[in-house]
């Protein structure tokens, strides 16, 4: 290892345990490039030292106080809550979920909840399941559809099972759709396409993205804003729709639903007129909240939901496994130890692969499942589904390494086969080449083409002889010989076709069919930064004047053109970049951080269980 130490940082050495190693400290001039040095000096001071095992990293304990802190708080807050109220600022896009339900009844159109770009362990992907299953509830409530567009198969089935929790919730179970919950892909624009393509073709008349997103955010908001314009104009007056078990809509929206005074023969009069649970029902489970606080919160002891049967067992099992894995995971963090993090970390890991790849399996047979039947029925645009079909099972075909059932030939060999006096005088070496014309063999710093009987001299030495078709998805071959003066060495090379993730075809579909579909997506962002600027940039309030205000400077010192309108522009938008808009982002990610934080403990301590099926 060769590192440099600056005075301040220390430089650390990751090693294998056991024995000893020998470290020398030496004195060294800078060279003209970066990470190069000129000379070193000629002697230094040396030492020697055995590495041993640590339980606990020093440096991040700043990081085990946050996490400290924000499990005091929490707990606190929550043994606090139980028993007396306090006051909770309410969040008005949470808050507007339920009328944005109430709209989409009214209108009769379904509700599309997208969960992000990002898997399932993204901090902001868990607080987006956990929201779906408040939004699942009121859908059912209100007999409404909702279709939740997945990037990963793993978020789908945890997102399904959230869903159907939400429908139990409502006393819906009857009403959930398993299809409803899809597994769209895991590429960013393809998923972006896809989702767009559902909005514009079904129309939902509530988007809801709760996830993490990058540049496919402002595509999907602007897709959603536009849609809701068309869907505004072309509302349906049927309030038929609405009712279904007296649902009663939102503040504003009552009024035409009485006037209309539309009969439901579906209605049970055994519920409040909210849609929701009898009273009775509702009562007897807030005095079983109640009767559970008393006995003590956080999750239930195993051995209690033993006693209850199978169905309590299928909710703590995974509740009981997922701390385990979760607290592990933190201390994990903290615990440099060599055989923690080689030996238990690389375990849990490759059980997590295993886990991952049949989530896989189960998005392919969601798929089907999504994609079948509207094919089938024929339903608008089935032809996008045949499509979507056949690229799956081509995809999934070519992906396969075909090559580990039929074998493997190899790429070629380099075998010595005589000498040459003639060469052997002018102290070179021979190579022969025999390849096709479209196989590029390196020899040391030659890169030449193939062909059959082809001779090509090489000074003598130690060589690197490479291998390769022009093109990628073929085997190469690489081997180092050492050729004395006069030897003759022939280079026999065919590389085939490889099959599976590096194969030809599948390197050929990505290249010419995936990554322009991904370069017109992205090229498409030009357009629609142009119309979310022109809504934004409307001085409608002080907030939106500060804000179109700071955009103009900041995009005039950006242009030639700033620096010759003033001298002093450039160093005002550098001051904006770097003073307010730095300020507030930092302020606004480490409160992020705090709620992930908090997030992250509620789930591993058993707090919030709605993505294992039960309330939190």
């Amino acid at each position: 290892m060769v590192a440099t130490a600056d005075g301040e940082q220390p430089v650390l050495d990751e090693v294998a345990p056991g024995g000893r190693y020998l470290y020398v400290a030496l004195g060294a001039v800078p060279g003209a490039e970066p990470h190069t040095y000129a000379k070193f000096a000629p002697a230094g001071t040396a030492a020697t030292g055995s590495p041993r095992g640590t339980l606990f990293d020093r440096r991040r304990w700043f990081h085990l106080v946050l996490i400290g802190l924000v499990a005091v708080s929490l707990f606190g807050f929550t043994y606090l809550a139980r028993r007396k109220e306090l006051f909770v600022r309410r969040i008005p896009g949470v808050d507007a979920i339920e009328d944005a339900v109430g709209r989409s009844t009214e209108m009769g159109r379904p509700i599309l909840y997208v969960t992000g770009v990002e898997k399932v362990e993204d901090i902001q992907t868990i607080a987006g399941v956990l929201i779906l299953g408040h939004v699942a509830e009121i859908a059912a409530t209100y007999d409404t559809e909702l279709r939740v567009a997945n990037a990963f198969p793993l978020t789908m089935v945890i997102a399904e099972q959230v869903v159907r929790q939400g429908y139990a919730n409502a006393g819906r179970v009857d009403a959930h759709r398993p299809e409803n919950v899809m597994f769209i892909t895991s590429e960013q624009f393809a998923f972006a396409a896809a989702v767009n393509g559902m909005m514009v073709r079904e129309r939902p008349a509530t988007n809801i993205f709760f996830g993490r997103f990058y540049a496919e955010s402002l595509m999907l908001a602007e897709t959603g804003f536009d849609r809701r314009g068309a869907d505004r104009r072309n509302r349906r007056a049927d309030a038929a729709t609405v009712l279904h078990r007296r649902v009663r809509l939102h503040a504003d929206r009552r009024g035409a639903v009485r006037v209309l005074g539309v009969p439901d023969a579906r209605a049970q009069p055994d519920r409040d007129a909210q849609g929701g649970r009898r009273v009775e029902d509702r009562d007897r489970a807030d005095r079983r909240h109640v009767q559970r606080d008393r006995d003590g919160a956080g999750a239930r002891s195993l051995e209690r939901d033993l006693d209850r049967g199978p169905a309590a067992v299928k909710k703590t099992l995974p509740l009981a496994l997922g701390m385990i894995v979760g607290l592990y995971a933190v201390v994990e963090y903290f615990i440099p130890h060599y055989w923690v993090h080689e030996e238990v970390t690389a375990r849990v890991l490759e059980w997590a692969g295993v886990i991952a790849a049949a989530a896989y399996v189960l998005g392919g047979i969601n798929l089907v499942q999504v994609t079948w039947p509207k094919i089938r029925r024929r339903e608008p645009d089935w032809q996008y589904k045949v499509v979507l079909l056949v690229a799956a099972v081509v995809m999934a075909v070519v992906g396969l390494p075909w090559r580990a059932v039929v074998g493997v030939e190899p790429p070629g060999q380099v075998v010595k086969i005589g000498s040459d006096p003639a060469a052997a005088a002018r102290g070179v070496a021979v190579v022969e080449l025999d390849a096709p014309e479209d196989v590029q063999i390196t020899i040391g710093v030659l890169v030449t083409h193939s062909g059959k009987g082809r001779r090509v001299e090489v000074p003598a030495g130690p060589a690197v002889i490479e291998v390769a078709r022009r093109v990628v998805g073929y085997d190469s071959l690489t081997e180092t010989i050492e050729l004395a003066p006069g030897d003759v060495v022939r280079v026999t090379a065919n590389p085939q076709m490889q099959w599976g993730a590096d194969g030809r075809v599948r390197t050929w579909i990505f290249d010419h069919i995936l990554a322009p579909s991904n370069q017109t997506m992205f090229a498409l962002l030009a357009f629609f930064v142009a119309s979310a600027a022109f809504r934004a940039f409307r001085a409608r309030n002080i907030e939106a004047g500060l804000l179109l205000g700071a955009a103009i400077i900041v995009l005039l010192a950006r242009a030639p053109i700033g620096s010759a309108i003033a001298g002093w522009l450039p160093d005002l938008a550098q001051w904006i970049l770097d003073v307010p808009s730095n300020g507030s982002r930092r302020a606004i990610m480490m409160g992020a951080a705090v709620a992930a934080i908090a997030t992250g403990l509620r789930v591993i301590l058993g707090l919030e269980r709605s993505h294992l099926g039960g309330d939190s």
